[in-house]
């Protein structure tokens, strides 16, 4: 058979369903008018506004997939629009709606510290690479001299991967503590301590300059003060370190009894 009888054949048969629809609503109509003109008022009155289904030819289900919604299988109704289940009962949707992919991660990639998978739909095959969901955390918190750790976590399809990234030492934060004397106040260090592990300490010597405090007497020392100085702070501490002069009688006078 050639391609344009087919054609025509086709044509024709789209015709002959349309009339035999046509006719159909016709017939419809006009009973429903010799309805209205026959059936008593009270009755006729109940019976406007009533629909009448014209249903299609039935139609079969359709699985969805991943992609595409799918449907029961239902008669329509060419009329109203509706849906309908075998025993002519409206139903509230033939939809069935697109079951969504069911993803496997394959294989893991890195973008510097952003993560994707090469994931693979376990029921139609169809790959496609998903952009993980990050997390991070210090892992390992840096000390004044040692590094830290950050731990970066890709999360996805309830697989996850992890990659870490080193965290400089922070270093020492010395913060002046206190100057210290030695016993006889002529030598002193200041001391630092560091503000993240009061273990770490260093100490500088401290510049010391005396003055003369309290003269010495004949019998009690006299006293020097002793000033340390360093980075702007400074401490004093006083030593009795000036030797005490002693007597020295001379002859005065001579007294009798």
């Amino acid at each position: 058979m050639k391609k344009s009888e087919r054609k025509r054949i086709i044509r024709d048969d789209d015709r002959r369903k349309k009339r035999k629809v046509l006719i159909i609503l016709l017939l419809v109509f006009l009973a429903i008018g010799a309805a209205a003109l026959l059936i008593p008022k009270g009755i006729s009155d109940k019976m406007q506004g009533e629909h009448v289904h014209i249903f299609t030819d039935w139609i079969a289900p359709k699985d969805p997939t991943c992609t595409e919604p799918g449907w029961v299988g239902h008669y329509h109704c060419a009329t109203c629009g509706e849906d309908f289940d075998r025993d002519k009962v409206q139903l509230e949707t033939s939809a069935v709606p697109a079951l969504g992919h069911d993803h496997e991660v394959l294989s893991w990639s890195w973008d510097g510290y952003e993560a994707s998978a090469l994931c693979r739909c376990r029921r139609d095959g169809v790959e496609e690479t998903l952009k993980a969901e990050m997390t991070s955390a210090v892992t390992t918190a840096p000390t004044c001299t040692e590094s830290g750790v950050r731990t970066y976590t890709a999360s996805l399809l309830g697989r996850s991967v992890t990659k870490t990234e080193p965290i400089a030492a922070i270093g020492h934060d010395y913060q002046f503590t206190s100057i210290a004397f030695a016993e006889d106040g002529k030598t002193a260090t200041a001391l630092y301590t560091c503000s993240h592990d009061g273990k770490h300490t260093v100490t500088y010597s401290a510049t010391v300059t005396s003055a003369q405090k309290a003269a010495p007497t004949c019998e009690a020392n006299g006293t020097t003060t002793y000033t340390a100085s360093y980075g702007g702070h400074s401490a004093t501490k006083d030593v009795a370190d000036i030797t005490k002069i002693g007597h020295d009688y001379k002859f005065t006078s001579l007294t009798f009894a």
